[in-house]
C-alpha cells in the first residue's frame, strides 16, 4: 500500500468523473430532454418540446465546461 494506492483512492471521485465524461454529459442532456418532453406531454404544451431541445443542449455544454474545469484542476493542482 504505497503512495500511489492512497492517491488513487483519495481522488477516486474526480478520476471517475474524468473517465466517464462523455457518459455524464450525454446522460445529463438526455435526462433534461426526456424530462422536459415528458412535461410537455403531461401539460399538452407544445412549447416544451422546443424548449426541451434547447435546454438539453444547454445542459450538455454546461456539463462539458464543468468537467473541463475538473480536468484542469486535476492536471494542475493534484500531485502525481
Amino acid at each position: 500500500m504505497g503512495e500511489a494506492d492512497s492517491q488513487s483512492t483519495r481522488y477516486s471521485t474526480l478520476m471517475t468523473i474524468l473517465e466517464h465524461r462523455s457518459l455524464i454529459t450525454g446522460g445529463g442532456a438526455l435526462f433534461m430532454l426526456i424530462g422536459m418532453a415528458w412535461c410537455g406531454f403531461r401539460t399538452g404544451a407544445a412549447e416544451f418540446y422546443v424548449l426541451a431541445v434547447l435546454a438539453a443542449a444547454g445542459v450538455y455544454f454546461i456539463l462539458k465546461a464543468a468537467i473541463e474545469v475538473v480536468d484542469l484542476v486535476a492536471e494542475t493542482l493534484m500531485p502525481r
